[in-house]
């Protein structure tokens, strides 16, 4: 699915590029790369670890000095339009992959893995150091709407600078859960990727975005369209009993499809 709507969002690219209406519109499609993390709480007292009777809220204390973030990325076909000289807005589609890293280090006989990796217990015993690291993904359709505010124009017009924010909307397509495993095998295998992360996901989150917005015209075909945003996600990416707030920083690179806005 998530690979369908990518390769979808490159072949619509090209299409969209013809669809120029106004002088004070344009298109343009940007990859996207960066980090992405999250905070995890929970209050419930419900049991989450059966071996041990932990709940979930003991569990969630433990584990959490072992989250970290990982790599992320995402693509987007833009839509802008100014509503003033310096304020123009920012809306699309696109795809993006949110979520956070947790890493499990220094495994020694008897300890427990991910429930349904292998026979979810390290049985052998080593003197080999054997980590595992657990990616949570969450995949997202998502529009954005940003307002731009340009602080710097260069006389020319090729140079345009602007601070940029507003919100996302995402709509979850599916979140999974990929644990590979460094400098060991289980079953022959490196790595394990299971078709949910294990909770209870929504499918609407909120996502606020802060950053900035740079276009520069290399020439009278080719703006190229620099854009680095922080995001954070207000509401929790899960329901009870564990809630999952994400945050993370992404760098968006493209071109602008329509040069009109340019023209001298």
């Amino acid at each position: 699915m998530v690979k369908r709507i990518f390769c979808s969002l490159l072949v619509l690219f090209p299409l969209i590029s013809t669809a120029q209406s106004q002088d004070e519109s344009f298109f343009s499609l940007t990859l996207a790369g960066g980090i992405t993390g999250a905070s995890t709480t929970s209050n419930s007292n419900e049991i989450a670890v059966y071996a041990n009777s932990q709940t979930f809220k003991q569990y969630n204390d433990s584990v959490q000095k072992f989250n970290t973030p990982r790599f992320n990325f995402g693509a987007t076909i833009w839509y802008n339009h100014f509503l003033a000289d310096k304020l123009f807005l920012q809306t699309g589609i696109g795809y993006m992959d949110m979520g956070y890293r947790r890493e499990q280090n220094n495994l020694q006989l008897g300890d427990f893995t991910y429930p349904g990796l292998a026979t979810g217990k390290i049985i052998e015993k080593t003197n080999v150091t054997r980590n595992i690291n657990y990616d949570y993904r969450f995949h997202y359709l998502n529009i954005p709407l940003f307002l731009n505010y340009s602080i710097y124009k260069s006389k020319n017009l090729k140079t345009n600078i602007a601070i940029a924010g507003g919100v996302n909307t995402n709509f979850l397509l599916k979140h999974n859960l990929v644990a590979r495993l460094d400098n060991f095998k289980l079953d022959d295998k490196e790595t394990f990727t299971f078709d949910s992360t294990g909770y209870d996901a929504r499918t609407f989150s909120i996502q606020l975005s802060v950053g900035a917005k740079l276009m520069q015209r290399i020439d009278k075909h080719i703006t190229l369209q620099v854009q680095p945003m922080f995001n954070y996600h207000p509401l929790s990416a899960t329901n009870e009993p564990v809630m999952v707030n994400m945050y993370g920083f992404m760098l968006n690179l493209g071109v602008v499809v329509s040069l009109d806005m340019f023209d001298e």
